[in-house]
């Protein structure tokens, strides 16, 4: 059983990687009983809340300068 919740979870993960999916998403796509029951899941195995794997994980936006106001 550890197996298979191990590989649910490593799918997930590489979901809301790549794919961009939330936490939510994620646990109904890989039948999780719930978010909560996800996340939790989720935080003992990679020590880190999906959540956080999904922002870090996000490209850094940059704005042009020419669009930012400089404070006069």
């Amino acid at each position: 059983m550890a197996y298979v919740r191990r590989r649910r979870l490593d799918q997930a993960r590489a979901d809301l990687i790549s794919a961009g999916l939330t936490a939510t998403e994620a646990a109904g796509q890989w039948h999780f009983a719930d978010s909560s029951h996800f996340a939790k899941a989720y935080k003992r195995q990679f020590s880190e809340s999906p959540t956080a794997e999904r922002r870090s994980s996000m490209p850094q936006r940059e704005f042009p300068r020419d669009r930012v106001r400089e404070a006069p």
